[in-house]
């Protein structure tokens, strides 16, 4: 059953690009169009570093967890980044 479009489908926000996507359905003005494009924009990069920040975390925690002995205590859910946090 379906509630509207307020942006969220199946509880996950439209982002600009997929806002984009509707511009002609939803009458978007120019002014509109090139503010979402901005966005979209600096959702890329922002995402972009968020991933890369991510793929090197997954890429220590590996390299800690195939080592001869690894530390499980540098594995720290906290984010602490071991025992001394």
């Amino acid at each position: 059953m379906m509630h509207g479009q307020s942006g969220m489908s199946m509880g996950v926000a439209m982002g600009p690009g997929m806002v984009l996507g509707l511009q002609e359905s939803l009458d978007l003005t120019d002014g509109q169009i090139t503010e979402l494009e901005t966005l979209r924009g600096t959702v890329r990069s922002t995402v972009q570093q968020h991933m890369m920040q991510g793929m090197q975390v997954m890429r220590a925690a590996s390299d800690l967890l195939s080592s001869d002995s690894p530390d499980l205590d540098m594995m720290d859910p906290s984010g602490g980044g071991g025992t001394g946090g």
